[in-house]
């Protein structure tokens, strides 16, 4: 089959020239001129075209080389190895090398005698990485008549999602760029864009010595936290020591009890009639007693020792309130946590701290306060007990420590 001979010159949407020519036993060819080819072709780019419907055989049909035009500029060539390929084709031709990449869709389509080629998509450069910065990507994609910082600015306006902050040192990484048709208008004039990329430079400068002055203040802000937190580890860690001791002690207290109130029976003997328990056996209850509150009043003291003397009452709640209604239930803990180790005789701050630790579902930690509290109240009929019981047994199911007498 013989063609007839023909060239069409096209411009794609104002965004790339393409010159389509089908001559006698010439194969189809399209030359598509794309901004930053002359640039690109030291770099010996990898020149891609692939089909956006399900045509397999796309890549049998058609080839994209690099290439140059009649007046020697460099043009990417989609040239057919077959004869008569069908049409229309749509297509996406990709260009890459190693610090980037360039993407636009097209269609070749046939009306009448002549050939049409029109793009169906912006072009695209992306994906951006940590290595690049706006001003070498303007020097690549900008037009000959524009410059380095018209397209910047341009680039900044029309892309506003790949920019951190509206500033041409903002790029982020891994972003994929719209870039301006040829011949757009759009662009802001020389000397306004250099005006506004000076200043833009200004403040970027003042930020970096800010940020490098800022520096030891951030080393000593992190010291503190980690700080902060080997205190709150500690404090857990002596909370729960605290808690098996207060346990113990309890249970000791519960043994003691039950001796004073069954008598020991002699082989042989007739066991007495129930009758009230002596006063002795009612001393005998108090001495025990005695003991668990000498024992609590001694680990208090002990613990009182550990640490340094107590802040001030109102401002160590309202730290931690203001941090709840700020939603940081961990930082109030955490206050509320250091306020103790100074002062653990402070009932309202232990109560309160149960609270946060209701509210964050930490059941080991409740329980070790609320056995502290306990024996810091030594009477469950105190209201304050009654509502800390009740998150309890809301946390810890069947706990005996929250039972309801």
């Amino acid at each position: 089959m013989r063609w007839i001979a023909r060239t069409v010159s096209l411009i794609a949407l104002g965004l790339c020239s393409l010159i389509v020519n089908a001559q006698v036993d010439i194969p189809l060819s399209v030359n598509i001129s794309l901004p930053g080819l002359q640039r690109l072709s030291d770099t010996d780019p990898t020149i891609t075209i692939e089909p956006l419907s399900a045509d397999a055989s796309l890549a049998e049909r058609w080839q994209a080389t690099l290439g140059q035009n009649p007046s020697g500029a460099p043009v990417i060539r989609v040239e057919s190895v077959q004869d008569a390929p069908a049409l229309p084709v749509e297509f996406r031709l990709t260009v890459e090398w190693p610090r980037g990449r360039m993407q636009q869709d097209y269609r070749l389509s046939q009306n009448g005698s002549s050939l049409q080629a029109e793009p169906l998509s912006l072009l695209r450069f992306g994906p951006t990485d940590a290595r690049m910065n706006l001003y070498r990507l303007a020097d690549l994609l900008r037009p000959e008549s524009i410059s380095i910082n018209q397209m910047m600015l341009r680039l900044l306006a029309d892309n506003p999602n790949a920019f951190a902050i509206e500033h041409v040192n903002a790029l982020e990484v891994n972003r994929y760029l719209q870039v301006p048709a040829v011949g757009s208008s759009g662009y802001i004039s020389v000397e306004r864009a250099d005006e506004i990329v000076a200043q833009q430079l200004g403040e970027w400068d003042s930020l970096a010595v800010e940020l490098e002055e800022s520096i030891p203040l951030i080393a000593e802000v992190q010291a503190d936290v980690e700080r902060r937190d080997r205190i709150r580890q500690q404090l857990a860690e002596d909370n729960q020591r605290l808690g098996q001791r207060i346990s113990a002690l309890q249970k000791e207290v519960l043994a003691l009890t039950q001796a004073n109130r069954e008598p020991v029976a002699m082989p042989g003997a007739v066991a007495p009639a129930e009758q009230p328990p002596e006063p002795n056996q009612t001393l005998d209850n108090w001495r025990a007693w005695a003991i668990v509150i000498a024992g609590l009043t001694v680990i208090l003291l002990w613990w009182r020792r550990q640490r340094r003397p107590a802040q001030n009452n109102d401002a160590v709640l309202a730290e931690a309130n203001e941090k709840v209604r700020n939603g940081q239930l961990d930082a109030a803990q955490e206050v509320l946590d250091i306020a103790l180790g100074e002062a653990p005789e402070r009932i309202d701050w232990r109560l309160r701290l149960l609270e946060i630790l209701a509210d964050r579902e930490d059941a080991i930690g409740f329980e070790s306060e609320a056995y502290v509290l306990h024996a810091q109240l030594d009477n469950k009929s105190d209201p304050r007990w009654h509502e800390v019981a009740r998150r309890g047994r809301k946390l810890l199911p069947g706990h005996a420590l929250f039972a309801d007498d």
